[in-house]
């Protein structure tokens, strides 16, 4: 009996402590957000309740850079995660991020980060890599020009065949 009191205690407890964690499920891996758009969002599961008031107002981080070493890019707009019934914050981007790979960090104890996504300003200019372009008009080799080894070792088993047939 008292095993079946303590398990369904430690059951209670892990309920209550999954419950204060907030988990981020937008933006999801291979999701693309725009400077342009106003339709981007921030979702998530759990809640944030355990930090009392301040779970009205929490700050939310763009970040870039690898795991181990994000970096702080913008704040972006507090979100309320409160509650368990809202779970989706609009954001709207700063029109100078560049267009890039970035995640969310939303900054309740301990902090909840993104998965990284993708980011697109249409403001940023495309790259080019072009190369030198073209020749409109080769011109042909001179006369007495080093030919390619395969092309002189083609030539020359041409003429040694020619040379065997006008001997027999």
């Amino acid at each position: 009996m008292k095993t079946t009191t303590i398990a369904a205690a430690a059951l209670a407890l892990v309920g209550v402590a999954t419950a204060d964690i907030l988990a981020i499920n937008n933006p999801t891996v291979g999701s693309t957000w725009s400077t342009a758009d106003n339709n981007n969002f921030i979702g998530w599961t759990g809640t944030c309740s355990f930090m009392g008031n301040a779970s009205r107002s929490v700050l939310v981080d763009l970040m870039k850079g690898p795991s181990g070493s994000l970096q702080f890019v913008a704040s972006l707009q507090p979100l309320d995660c409160s509650s368990e019934i809202v779970n989706r914050a609009n954001v709207t981007l700063p029109s100078d991020i560049p267009s890039g790979n970035y995640s969310i960090r939303i900054q309740t104890t301990p902090p909840s980060y993104s998965n990284v996504f993708a980011i697109v300003n249409p403001k940023d200019k495309p790259t080019t890599t072009a190369g030198p372009a073209p020749t409109q008009n080769p011109k042909p080799p001179a006369a007495g020009a080093m030919l390619e080894p395969k092309i002189f070792l083609a030539m020359a088993g041409t003429a040694v065949a020619a040379a065997f047939q006008y001997l027999l």
